[in-house]
């Protein structure tokens, strides 16, 4: 697991500062899971943070999972609030002082998020018309969508994908494409009441597979 710093020109840097975007990306070395998610403060004091990262482990436990990351007190701190109530055994793993190696995964990960957000962010703003900036509330969920698509899309040379080494089968679910404005049905108070009205895509959660939208 690692964290990932973006400036307003969705730059990626090496190091948090005043007006940038934080994301917290973790990997499973075996699955490929991927979890990615903006976070308004690292370590352990975002309870929903620490709730998406326990149903991370949850998803992909084995009797005993090693959590790998550099010796930051943030990430400790998250992995240590995310031990407790999980139902495998968790081990902390601090990765020598400076060695990338040992966070291959998560700095590829890091990587990855950055660019793919540069693309959904590019697209997105070439069907609006618009300028995408840090502080609208799609943005946490570009990150997520890079999380939730490459999880089940992103295929092995064997042709499984996280998706399917977690839950056994592929994924099939019916996807509309982040920021696209959907119509959403209303149900009204009475029989035949029933309205429709236009929100805005922003996904799916991780866990199960509704349609998230938002309307600001």
């Amino acid at each position: 697991c690692d964290y990932g710093f973006l400036t307003s020109k969705l730059e990626l840097v090496s190091k948090e500062s005043d007006g940038m975007v934080t994301f917290l990306v973790m990997v499973n070395d075996k699955s490929k899971h991927l979890l990615a998610q903006m976070t308004p403060a690292k370590g352990a004091s975002v309870p929903y943070t620490v709730k998406n990262v326990k149903s991370w482990i949850e998803r992909g436990c084995d009797q005993k999972i090693i959590l790998q990351s550099d010796a930051e007190n943030a990430i400790k701190d998250l992995g240590r609030k995310a031990k407790s109530n999980v139902a495998c055994e968790i081990v902390l793993r601090s990765s020598p002082p400076h060695s990338s190696a040992a966070l291959a995964e998560g700095e590829t990960a890091v990587w990855l998020v950055s660019s793919m957000l540069r693309t959904i962010k590019t697209e997105l703003e070439q069907k609006i018309g618009g300028t995408i900036t840090l502080d609208m509330n799609i943005v946490p969920w570009m990150i997520k969508y890079v999380g939730w698509s490459k999880t089940r899309y992103k295929t092995a040379p064997n042709g499984t994908t996280p998706y399917y080494v977690i839950n056994g089968q592929h994924y099939h679910g019916v996807v509309a494409c982040i920021g696209k404005v959907v119509m959403v049905k209303v149900d009204g108070n009475k029989k035949f009441n029933t309205a429709w009205e236009k929100d805005v895509s922003c996904g799916k959660p991780e866990t199960d597979d509704p349609h998230c939208v938002g309307t600001k």
